[in-house]
């Protein structure tokens, strides 16, 4: 049986495709961090609040 660690993850997300790659790239990151501080929030069973970023 394997252990946990060695699982890899994937994750994916779409982007607008008639922005520049560096944009795409930008826009993306900014989703990945607000869906893991989503997800820290959900695992350590702490209230939702928006993020402060968000418009």
């Amino acid at each position: 049986m394997k252990n946990v660690e060695s699982k890899t993850y994937r994750m994916y997300g779409l982007v607008p495709y008639n922005i520049s790659p560096i944009q795409q790239g930008i826009q993306y990151g900014h989703a990945v961090v607000e869906y893991l501080t989503l997800l820290k929030n959900i695992l350590t069973r702490q209230t939702c609040k928006p993020n402060q970023h968000s418009r």
